[in-house]
Parts: structure tokens; sequence; C-alpha cells
């Protein structure tokens, strides 16, 4: 994932952060589905734990850094991730669930997976599956569907696990991105960071839950069943 549209030739060789999904289900294996499985109750195997610390040991060591840092979205996999880091923490970000399903339905990723159909799997019941195929035919109300199962789902292995975790929100970084940015730090356990607080002060920082959108536009009955959908994660 190199910065091609730069151009020249020294551009092939800067990357982009990206979460490479094709790079984890090497790593981790074909027994379980890294992608699109919720991984509920799963933990990895001892060959999987060398594989995945191995590799990324080596990505820490080359860019000469101490810790590790990840992000996922979809299902928070937190079970599985703390077999193979015991020692990890966890940083959970949420979004208001109208503005969520509508970013969803914009980005070309979705258009070919979870728009109408169950994308992630290993956590609905058949009663749930029967519901979301009702749903098929209309792409914000399955995606809400999802959405509330990826808050459920995340909530439980919080629960199960004790997982050392800050829960937050993408409304409060919007409020205040410097004080959510002092707190994560914070909790990991890094010190302030001038260069972090420069790139903040340069972001331009907009609540993008309010800003209106040409390419999706929900009427308020759909508004309404959005809500009603992943109610109570709002």
């Amino acid at each position: 994932n190199t910065r091609q549209k730069w151009g020249g030739l020294f551009s092939l060789a800067i990357f982009n952060p990206i979460e490479r999904y094709a790079f984890w289900e090497y790593i981790t294996g074909k027994r379980i589905d890294f992608s699109r499985g919720f991984l509920l109750n799963e933990k990895a195997t001892e060959e999987e734990k060398y594989k995945i610390r191995s590799h990324l040991a080596k990505q820490v060591k080359y860019q000469g850094r101490k810790r590790l840092i990840i992000k996922f979205t979809g299902p928070s996999r937190i079970e599985y991730l703390q077999s193979v880091f015991p020692d990890a923490v966890f940083i959970s970000i949420a979004r208001e669930p109208i503005a969520t399903v509508r970013s969803w339905l914009e980005v070309g990723f979705w258009q070919t997976k979870g728009i109408n159909r169950l994308w992630w799997v290993g956590a609905y019941t058949k009663e749930e599956e029967a519901e979301a195929e009702k749903l098929e035919n209309e792409p914000a109300l399955i995606t809400a569907f999802q959405y509330k199962k990826l808050m459920e789902t995340t909530a439980y292995e919080i629960k199960k696990t004790g997982v050392p975790i800050l829960e937050s929100r993408y409304e409060e970084f919007v409020k205040d991105p410097k004080a959510l940015i002092k707190k994560m730090l914070a909790f990991v356990e890094l010190p302030p960071s001038k260069n972090v607080d420069r790139y903040i002060d340069e972001m331009v920082v907009s609540n993008r839950n309010t800003v209106s959108s040409k390419k999706t536009v929900f009427s308020d009955e759909t508004k309404k069943r959005i809500l009603e959908l992943t109610a109570p994660y709002m």
C-alpha cells in the first residue's frame, strides 16, 4: 500500500498506514477467519501466538520502536488478541450510529461486503440471521443491524475478559481533541509529545456527524429505524 499516487520511484518505498487484513490472515493462519470472524470465545494456539508475535516483533524492531500499536475496525476480537498479547491495553472508540451507518454506506469496501448481507460471522443467532434477511434490500437498516452487533459483542468481550480498556467516543475527540489524546497517552503510559500536539494544532477538526452528505440522505423514518435497531448503543 505505497503512495504511488505521488509519482516517482521514491514514493514507491513509502508505505501508508492501513488495516491490511491480508497480512493478518497470513500471520493468523487458516484455522480462523480473522477478517470476517467475530472470534468470540476464541484463543490463539501456541503456533499462532508464535507466528503473530514473531512477525510483529520484527516490525517494531525495524522501525526502531519499543511499543506496538494496532488499529482495527469491525469486531473487537479482544479475547483472541489478549491471548496473543496478555499485557495489551485497549482503547475502544465508538461513534453516533446514524453518522456511522452513513459513513459505512459511502465506503467502497462496504458496497461489496455488508450492504445487503451480514459481513462478519460467528455471533448471530438463527433468529438474528432471519431478521437480517428481511433487511437485505434496505442498505441503511442492515448496516445498522450489523453496527449493533459490533457494539454488543464488544461490550460482551470487555466484560468477559476484564482487559484494561479506555472507552471513548468520536464526539469526545471533536469536542476537545487535545484533552482526549492526552487521556489516551496517559492510559497507555506514554509521555506527552510535542509532535502530537503540533499535529493536532495543524489539523482541521470538524464534527462530521453534522455534515450533510450529498451521497447519502436519510429520511426521518429511516433515521428513526436506525436508532430503534441500534438501541441501546447510541
